[in-house]
């Protein structure tokens, strides 16, 4: 029951930071943390051995430092940075693949929106207060993660007891 009300938490938070993401284009550090926070209490609660446990660690590490990595290539924000690994705490190795994937599906479709959104609306106009609507602006991708997350809980012991009970999760 516990596993479940955090799994719902940590949903929660990543769509929150989504919607943040799309109108401000940042993800603040308390929101990161409190992702990470919640997926290191459900490693606790959630049965799992030390291997286990060891191993979403790991995940989450490797996901910070590749993640780094590509925040000094500029290729995404800091706030996208911090985001991964603590969705990677969550979803443990064994779900990477599904969530590199579903984050670059959901990322690609959104960045092809944006493009005819910002290409098709005009350049001031009250639209503009949603920051990434701005031309010249970049894509919001915690939009892509949670849409990461959302492909790959399937195939992560700390979600499984929530998406198990969504049809199209399983």
């Amino acid at each position: 029951m516990l596993l479940t009300l955090l799994a719902c938490l940590a949903l929660g938070l990543c769509a929150y930071a989504a919607l943040r993401d799309v109108v401000t284009l940042i993800i603040p550090n308390w929101l990161n943390a409190a992702i990470l926070v919640s997926g290191c209490l459900a490693l606790m609660v959630a049965g799992l051995g030390l291997g286990a446990i060891s191993e979403h660690l790991l995940a989450g590490l490797v996901a910070f430092a590749v993640s780094a990595a590509m925040f000094y290539a500029g290729l995404w924000g800091g706030g996208d940075a911090k985001m991964v690994p603590g969705v990677m705490v969550w979803l443990g190795p064994a779900a990477a693949f599904d969530f590199v994937f579903g984050m670059a599906i959901v990322g690609g479709g959104l960045a092809l929106v944006l493009i005819l959104v910002r290409a098709l609306t005009p350049a001031t106009g009250p639209h503009t207060q949603i920051r990434s609507l701005r031309r010249g602006q970049g894509v919001p991708y915690g939009v892509a993660i949670l849409g990461g997350l959302v492909f790959a809980m399937g195939t992560s012991p700390l979600f499984g007891p929530v998406a198990s009970r969504v049809p199209f999760l399983n």
